[in-house]
């Protein structure tokens, strides 16, 4: 007993050795034997069961989940996200939007036509790379809409939780006024700390740990076999392969093309079995415009060519983004380079605007051009603006008073950010006299795009291509809206779903008795069940089962709502555990996960005080784990590849926050390649660090994290482009999708739920306590990539700096689909290199390159619309017009808000979800780069304070939920590095400009509340805080007007921005069926591009989830 529960006071120094190891290891590559850089493939890389395109967020669950049993290459155009600690940590989160200097930035930044700054991820993690880190799962009725099991979805979301989610345990200054203030401000209940997207104020979960390192979807990879996955990155996909068919059969996805780094070409090929595709995961913008660029769209084209309010605080800042500020006349402080203050924001969920995307050349590498005509429809305007009338409540609460200047009004800061140039949008107005105006003006995005490869429309219900066979989109291009506060769980949930789930539940059964490969996969899977349990657990239960199902259902009755029996049974596991030859890393690891599971079970661990030095030790093992990739043994960088990089069950395309939780998870049966265009997120501070969270949005080197662009709405986005995806550069928020997104994909709940945990397990912390402004983000930066953990290293392979060019298929001769059998991918040298996938009948290509990449990559590979195909000389697979349409992506708008007295860091944990649609969120304290400092001075905001580079204050946002504005996507050329043009149409939909304004509306009284009195400066009215954020250049929207006091309208139009929960693209019956395999093609899926919505509060939770 003593031993078990206590550790002795004798050994205080190696406390601290566990602690070192575990922060070094956080920040390497866990999976060196899989992961390679694409230089390393061979012109043929191989045969595979299932190609995945994209290694985002979706992509890297996928390839993870695939590569159990199945032989998968996961082809990711970016890089790794380890070692680069704009992407590893939080104090890099906005370093890597500002890095242009590199055109492998893992942020790859573009303006769509509506004026507002864009990003791609370009990474492996994808959006979960570069992302803010916000987790929240899809809402049940998000999950009942498109049609998934709730069941599945459930476990695919624990999934991607295992290794990816944190639950701040105490809030700090900053989140606890606005908390409260929320709460002042009507928007209840109060739900407390929780993964669901519940209507009211939660704290929510992020994707950094408690030592501000982060956990993207390529940590989903750790669950890969990585005997069975290959992961490329920098591993540019060109063109998607495909056999035309004769008798009026459909075309057939048979392979991939795709270019490393140094411009060497590659092709993999799936083997030929008849369940044997091509997934394509490339993202929103990547995989409507791969279709396209395979042949895949419209064919003239081809030819031719809800809110959320969310807050962040005290981050930290480049000097480009303070002196952006400054001259926009923010008169802030940047201690150590941090903003003395937050940011709040209203997001608007549900939109109805709805906007287009179409090829700008031929080169994937180019962003297409993206259209998302925000707030077009007048419902997105009237509920921005309802979510600036929150933003507004909660800026003048009580609450926030101790935080708030005095004599800063609201309508200041309306201003003050219309000042900022944060979209290239035209301003209507320079004082805030409307909401609407300011919505309009000033609206930025959240990086949640979606749209582009939509169900029924581009894909079917199961994502599968319509009109082609062997290729299917999973990723956020397929969804309608973007399900939960951030889809990014959803997206990883989804890469997770695709396993033999029907073994376990019963619906797969033997066709009798010589049934043979059924009877030997069932005791494959007894198996591996029994693996799972001990030896007094199994003397119960195995005399008593026949099948994999008999034994699974036995299980689950032993320890069905018996917590007491669960918790005997692991106290006797942790006491009786001895270290043996096991490593010290291996050893405290496996005691911490006893701990967390009789946790699970309301049965935690105590340590008394005489035994403070093993508890030390165990703390330093496990930050060193939160710094370096605990995965050497597969991953790769892609110059390691051979020109023909062999056959995979499955390919995963995208080691974004789907593609590692989909690797990871395939790996326990199959072979699986990784393909992450980006690096390593392990050894990079911007990325593992929270403190270093900025500098990853000022990181312009070609190979950051975050690849920066600009939407046609003059937004700026990035897109991640490192291994984790969205989940390694975002600001770490974990949310759940709510039961109603869950219901509304048609999810199976109880999946769902189980995939979640799987993820929670990995990645997810609580925050200890509240700090003044918010709740504290655990400080370690936990992402997708860590799902990585769970890959069977045996069956996995990763390569990382992979860009896939092109997914190959084989045109069938008589009749049928086109089949995807490889892909073509290039690693950083530029050398090519071909994968194929075996000849088994269900041996895919999953393409989870994110809601850019996915899309993008279809179109290079030649799906997508006639015209545009053609136009970029791509020779066309698939005539498929729905590839890069319904983009959309969920409109951010909020304010800096100065503080009289310094404010801790501290991202979005607490989170307002209110009623109007909008999720208000905040961070204070962020981490400063100079750049930020002088762009804040010159905005306006001279008497801000940054004390050690921090903001000594906050931002408060509003997030449009389930926005109904829509756009589309367009090659820019036929370069996979390169960002497509996308337009969102921000607002075009006047029903996201309503809900804007009402989120603005719930800022305005957060910020006026009592509980924000001792934060605010007095003589600082709400007014005035817009005025200077529109004098910031957030965007590159035209401003409709200077001040804003009188319209909240225009400032949400003006100063939009993204939370770059990007969705669309490669939609659910549009581009892929409702098994996310492409319509018309086989052997090929395609991850989180299919989104409808951006599920969760933020939707990296149900990313990862899908994913698993």
């Amino acid at each position: 007993m003593a031993f078990g529960r206590c550790f002795p006071f004798v050994a205080p120094s190696i406390g601290i050795f566990v602690l070192v190891i575990v922060s070094s290891l956080a920040e390497k590559a866990p999976y060196n034997s899989f992961a390679k850089d694409a230089t390393s493939a061979s012109t043929s890389a191989g045969h595979y069961d299932y190609i995945v395109i994209g290694g985002g967020t979706a992509g890297c669950a996928l390839a993870a989940t695939l590569s159990a049993s199945a032989k998968v290459p996961l082809l990711e155009r970016g890089g790794m996200p380890y070692g680069n600690p704009n992407i590893t940590h939080q104090s890099g989160l906005v370093s890597r939007f500002y890095d242009t200097s590199s055109p492998d930035s893992a942020a790859q930044l573009f303006l769509s036509k509506d004026g507002v700054w864009l990003s791609r991820a370009r990474v492996l993690g994808g959006g979960s790379a570069i992302n803010l880190g916000f987790y929240s799962r899809a809402s049940g009725g998000e999950v009942v809409e498109a049609g998934w099991d709730p069941h599945l979805v459930n476990q695919s979301y624990m999934w991607v939780e295992r290794k990816l989610t944190f639950r701040p345990k105490t809030l700090l200054q900053w989140q606890a006024a606005v908390k409260d203030g929320l709460v002042e401000a009507g928007v209840v209940p109060y739900n407390g700390g929780t993964y669901e997207h519940l209507v009211g104020t939660k704290i929510g979960n992020s994707i950094f740990d408690e030592n501000g390192y982060r956990h993207s979807a390529a940590d989903l990879l750790e669950y890969a076999d990585d005997t069975k996955i290959t992961l490329y990155y920098h591993a540019l996909v060109h063109k998607i392969l495909f056999k035309t068919p004769s008798l009026e059969r459909k075309p057939r996805a048979y392979g991939v093309f795709f270019k490393d780094s140094k411009g060497n070409g590659h092709t993999a090929f799936l083997n030929g079995g008849p369940d044997n595709e091509i997934i394509l995961s490339a993202g929103v913008f990547g995989s409507p415009q791969l279709l396209m660029l395979s042949g895949v769209g419209p064919s003239d084209h081809l030819k031719a060519h809800g809110n959320y309010i969310e807050t962040v605080s005290g981050l930290s800042l480049v000097p480009e983004a303070i002196k952006v500020l400054m001259q926009a006349g923010v008169n802030m402080s940047f201690p150590d380079m941090k903003t003395q203050g937050g940011f709040l924001f209203s997001k608007v969920n549900k939109t109805f605007s709805q906007g287009h995307m179409e090829l700008r050349n031929k080169d994937p590498n180019e962003n297409p051009m993206v259209t998302f005509n925000y707030f077009q429809d007048s419902r997105d305007l009237k509920t921005c603006v309802r979510g600036m009338e929150v933003i507004r409540k909660v800026f003048e609460s009580e609450s926030f008073s101790s935080l708030r200047n005095p004599s800063t009004t609201f309508e200041s800061l309306l201003d003050l950010v219309s000042a900022i140039p944060i979209n290239e949008r035209p301003k209507h107005r320079l004082k805030t006299a409307s909401l609407e105006q300011f919505c309009m003006d000033n609206v930025i995005t959240l990086l949640l795009f979606h749209g582009g490869c939509r169900v029924d429309s581009v894909v079917d219900h199961d994502y599968k291509v319509i009109g082609i066979d062997a290729l299917r989109v999973i990723d956020g291009s397929t969804f309608s809206s973007s399900p939960g506060t951030n889809l990014q769980a959803t997206v990883m949930m989804l890469g997770r779903r695709f396993n033999l789930e029907g073994f376990i539940t019963g619906e797969k059964t033997s066709a009798g008795k010589d049934d043979v490969e059924w009877l030997q996969l069932d005791a494959l899977i007894q198996g591996w069940i029994l693996s799972t349990v001990n030896d007094e657990v199994s003397d119960l239960i195995i005399s008593s089962t026949t099948s994999a199902a008999d034994l699974w259902k036995a299980i689950h009755n032993l320890f069905h709502d018996n917590k007491a029996a669960r918790a005997m049974q692991l106290e006797h596991q942790f006491y009786n555990t001895i270290k043996g030859t096991s490593t010290i890393q291996t050893y405290c690891q496996t005691l911490q996960n006893i701990a967390d599971w009789l946790d699970d079970v309301d049965a935690p661990l105590w340590f008394p005080f005489f035994a403070p030095s093993l508890g030390i030790l165990l703390l330093i093992i496990v930050s060193s784990l939160a710094e370096k990739a605990p995965y050497n043994s597969f991953a790769k960088d892609a110059t390691l590849a051979s020109a023909s990089a062999g056959h995979y069950d499955y390919i995963v395309i995208g080691g974004g926050t789907a593609g590692c939780a989909l690797a990871a998870t395939l790996s326990g049966s199959a072979k699986v390649l990784l393909l992450e265009r980006g690096g390593m997120p392990y050894d990079n501070p911007s990325v593992t660090r929270q403190s270093d969270f900025l500098n990853i949005f000022f990181d312009t080197s070609p190979g950051s994290a975050a690849q920066p662009f600009v939407s046609t709405d003059g937004v700026r986005l990035t897109r991640a482009r490192i291994l984790g995806g969205g989940s390694a550069i975002n600001v770490g928020f974990y949310s759940r999708a709510s039961k109603e997104e869950v219901s509304d994909e048609g999810w199976d709940p109880h999946l769902v739920n189980q995939s979640y945990a799987w993820v929670e397990r990995k990645v997810t912390f609580r925050p200890k306590r509240l700090l003044r402004w918010q709740t504290a983000v655990r400080d370690g930066l936990h992402i997708a990539a860590d799902l990585l953990e769970y890959a069977d290293d045996s069956k996995i392979t990763l390569y990382f700096q992979a860009v896939v060019h092109q997914i190959l298929f084989k045109r069938p001769s008589s009749g049928g689909n086109p089949t995807a059998y490889g892909i073509f991918f290039k690693d950083l040298k530029g050398n090519g290199h071909m994968v194929f996938l075996n000849e088994g009948p269900n041996n895919e290509i999953i393409l989870s390159a994110g809601a850019i990449g996915s899309p993008q990559l279809l179109m290079l590979s030649g799906i997508g619309p006639f015209d545009h195909l053609k136009a970029h000389g791509i020779d066309v697979i698939l005539d498929q017009q729905m590839v890069g349409q319904g983009m959309a992506d969920n409109p951010l708008n909020g304010i800096i808000i100065p503080s009289i007295r310094p404010t801790e860091t501290s991202f979005s944990d607490v989170v307002g979800i209110t009623r109007s649609g909008n999720y208000i969120e905040t961070l204070s304290g962020l981490p400063m780069v100079p750049k930020a400092i002088e762009i804040l001075r010159q905005a306006g905001f001279e008497d801000m304070s940054f004390p050690d580079m921090k903001l000594q204050g906050g931002i408060m946002s509003e997030k449009v939920n389930k926005i109904f504005s829509q756009g589309h996507m367009e090659l820019k050329n036929r370069d996979p590095n390169d960002n497509p043009m996308v337009t969102f149409n921000y607002f075009q939909d006047s029903r996201d400009l309503q809900t804007c304004v009402r989120g603005m509306e719930v800022i305005k009284k957060v910020f006026e509340s009592e509980s924000f009195a001792s934060l605010r400066n007095p003589s600082t009215s709400f007014e005035s805080l817009l005025d200077l954020m529109s004098a910031i250049p957030f965007n590159m929207r035209q401003k409709n007007r200077l001040k804003y006091c009188a319209s909240l309208e225009d400032f949400c139009v003006d100063n939009v921005l993204t939370m770059w929960h990007f969705h669309g693209g490669c939609r659910v019956d549009s581009v892929v069926d409702r098994d996310y395999k492409v319509i018309g093609v086989d052997a090929l899926r395609v991850d989180g591009s299919m989104f409808s919505s951006s599920p969760g509060t933020n939707p990296q939770a149900t990313v990862m989830m899908f994913g698993r």
